[in-house]
């Protein structure tokens, strides 16, 4: 079995972040043969957002106000679990 290495360069861009998928493939024989990479592209243009947490919103700190402040067209994502299914779920495991 004769294998080869092939080498080249792939050239990156700004519309190509945050990420890339390059797929390779060949006919050999009337088979096709075919692989995928995926990889991360860091655009030093994306701009960490800033929060603020404020605990105190109704002044009995029952509720917590969450401000995310960035660029427009920006993306943040938040995740608010309850404590108490924390605790819970450290006690099963």
């Amino acid at each position: 079995m004769n294998a080869k290495q092939k080498t080249f360069a792939v050239a990156l861009s700004r519309e190509m972040a945050p990420s890339a998928h390059i797929v390779a493939y060949c006919i050999k024989s009337g088979e096709v043969v075919a692989d995928s990479i995926s990889f991360f592209i860091r655009d030093t243009r994306l701009k960490q957002p800033t929060i603020v947490m404020n605990y105190g919103k109704d002044f009995r700190r029952d509720e917590l106000e969450v401000l995310a402040r960035g660029p427009p067209g920006g993306y943040v994502s938040m995740n608010a679990v309850d404590y108490e299914f924390l605790l819970l779920e450290h006690f099963l495991l």
